[in-house]
């Protein structure tokens, strides 16, 4: 599961790579990262505010953040997974799994979508930055092929 979250702060690094510095990059994923932890927490805090316009910023911060305790099952390998329907111990010590299937599952799928959206949004930005380089090049060669020679392009 652990897999799992590096998957999703890959993608987020990969959006944020060529607009920063390597260190600034490695710094915003470390925050991500423990946003990534602590968002599920903060809008359990936040869900109970009476006012509509923190409880509607929170909702879209929980949307933008990704919620990394997903994929955090030692609490569940400790207490059990309170969805797992007839757990039986003598199974247990043959197959040691007390987390269920469809929690993994939903936890593969939670870390599918939320990484095609960010590389989603990634490929938006991008192509944003190589449309600038391009019509630069392009101007370039325009002026090369007509004799000029370029020296600040």
């Amino acid at each position: 599961m652990g897999f799992l979250q590096a998957v999703i702060i890959t993608a987020f690094s990969v959006i944020i790579a060529p607009h920063l510095t390597l260190t600034v990059n490695i710094t915003i994923c470390f925050f991500f990262f423990i946003l990534g932890h602590i968002s599920f927490y903060f809008f359990l805090y936040l869900k109970e505010a009476n006012n509509f316009f923190v409880k509607f910023i929170s909702n879209i911060l929980y949307f933008l953040l990704p919620n990394l305790e997903n994929f955090n099952i030692t609490s569940l390998i400790a207490q059990g997974d309170p969805n797992l329907e007839n757990f039986n111990t003598i199974s247990n010590v043959i197959y040691p799994s007390p987390v269920s299937t469809v929690y993994i599952l939903y936890s593969i799928l939670y870390c599918l979508l939320y990484t095609i959206f960010l590389l989603y949004i990634g490929v938006i930005f991008f192509n944003k930055k190589e449309i600038k380089k391009n019509k630069k090049i392009i101007f370039r060669n325009h002026l090369r092929s007509k004799g000029y020679k370029i020296f600040f392009l």
